[in-house]
């Protein structure tokens, strides 16, 4: 039996189910498909299958600050019962040797934890801290909310303040080469370097080296959700409607080049949208990067 929908979106990851619950909210009868067999994408959790009644996280473990961004509050998420905490022991690297690299929300124990290892970069997080403080809470949080400039144009106008050039500076470097500048124990440049990773960055790639003193001078730290109720049920409640999706979706054929759509009078839905970046399908977790094309409606 076909059915007509106001919109078609490509994935059920999370930006998808996003997406979805603003068209939803909207008054719009939208579908998701995926090829998963769980919605969520990167942060959908699953039960172990050699260990009933164990739940894991196939690929998010922790987030950071979602709670400030404008579809947290848009949707109420808070309104229906979850909630993110954000533990004080906020991310520990537990060593074979029975020793751990600790960074707490307490910066004071922070550096506490790092000293252990190594003095030097104790002072030389404290330093970098105060340092990009102020770049953080006047350029990066202010860009990250706004929409992108060209690259020359971004670099004009750093160019025009100190916070701007000591900006431009440190970014130069790679990650790597950032801390193997700034920090001298392996134990310390290993934890920096896979917490900086798994926010998709290069660590190879120049042009990133400030990734790493703006993720210690952020004031957000790794956060973890509470759902009150299984996701799906959440997702009915924000929208007040059932979720519209279709789970181990496989398309019939492949081909690479543009996909030819069928005529106006053919097609099933106004809207069709990918949930995923269009850059790179594979990450779906480099933010909310959405591809919209708008049909005709079914009255034209």
């Amino acid at each position: 039996m076909s059915a007509i929908y106001d919109g078609i979106i490509l994935g059920a990851g999370h930006n998808a189910l996003v997406l979805q619950a603003y068209l939803a909210r909207s008054g719009l009868r939208v579908l998701s498909l995926d090829r998963a067999h769980v919605p969520g994408g990167g942060l959908a959790t699953e039960e172990h299958p050699g260990h009933p009644g164990f739940l894991h996280n196939t690929h998010s473990f922790f987030h950071r600050a979602l709670d400030t961004m404008p579809w947290y509050r848009d949707l109420e998420i808070e309104r229906h019962g979850a909630r993110y905490i954000e533990p004080e022991l906020n991310v520990a690297m537990i060593l074979r040797d029975g020793r751990a690299l600790e960074w707490w929300t307490d910066l004071d124990r922070t550096s506490e934890s790092f000293a252990e290892f190594s003095k030097r970069d104790a002072a030389a997080l404290r330093r970098w801290v105060d340092e990009f403080r102020p770049i953080v809470e006047r350029i990066l949080s202010v860009e990250a909310q706004s929409p992108p400039l060209p690259p020359d144009r971004r670099r004009e106008l750093l160019e025009r303040t100190g916070l701007g050039r000591r900006l431009v500076e440190v970014a130069a470097l790679s990650p790597i080469e950032f801390v193997q500048r700034e920090f001298e124990s392996d134990v310390i440049r290993a934890g920096l370097l896979f917490f900086n990773g798994l926010r998709e960055i290069d660590l190879r790639l120049p042009g990133f080296g400030h990734s790493i003193p703006a993720l210690l001078a952020g004031p957000h730290k790794a956060q973890m959700w509470l759902p009150p109720i299984p996701p799906i049920r959440l997702w009915s409640r924000i929208t007040r409607q059932p979720l519209l999706l279709r789970r181990n979706c496989r398309p019939r054929a492949a081909k690479r080049g543009p996909v030819t759509l069928a005529p106006a009078s053919q097609r099933r839905s106004r809207i069709l949208c990918q949930g995923w970046s269009p850059r790179n399908p594979k990450q779906r977790m480099s933010g909310l990067h959405w591809q919209v094309v708008l049909r005709p409606s079914r009255s034209q």
